[in-house]
């Protein structure tokens, strides 16, 4: 419990981050530690964050900075913390 804790703290405090820094961080947390997140959560919905952050990180360059990108990115991470509230 004490890993998916730090996990938690550690993808919370991305949001301060620029928005494709913070997606390519928490893809990574995400599909790194799949194993560990699939304990704790619904496997649908932790396919469903897993897919929808591969999307927004496989995003065009040029789109990084529009207002389509960071909602989307704004929408998936107030979803996976929604969800990652659940698990604590």
């Amino acid at each position: 419990m004490r890993k998916i804790q730090q996990l938690i703290e550690e993808i919370k405090g991305l949001k301060m981050e620029a928005n494709h820094k913070s997606a390519l961080r928490v893809h990574t947390l995400l599909e790194n530690n799949q194993k560990l997140f699939l304990e704790k959560m619904d496997p649908t919905d932790f396919n469903y964050l897993l897919r929808s952050f591969n999307d927004i990180v496989n995003s065009n360059a040029r789109d990084y900075y529009t207002d389509r990108y960071k909602s989307a990115y704004t929408k998936q991470f107030e979803l996976l913390l929604f969800h990652l509230d659940k698990i604590i």
